[in-house]
């Protein structure tokens, strides 16, 4: 059975950096997630802005008890 932490720590605003580094053309921040940018991220930028926020309430937590493991 997978547990939390065989799925990576969750990134807080990850799809936000990500379409950011995307539209900054930022190639060493963009290697860092795995998975491709989208094709078009200033439009992509808002939503996902709005659904990061969204699920801040449980990421966070999540993002913050992996830390005190560590």
């Amino acid at each position: 059975m997978p547990t939390l932490s065989s799925y990576g720590s969750p990134k807080v605003f990850s799809g936000t950096r990500l379409d950011y580094h995307a539209v900054t053309e930022n190639t060493a921040a963009l290697g860092k997630f795995k998975l491709e940018a989208p094709t078009y991220p200033l439009i992509d930028l808002p939503f996902s802005a709005i659904l990061d926020t969204l699920i801040l309430p449980v990421i966070f937590p999540v993002a913050t008890y992996e830390l005190i493991l560590e």
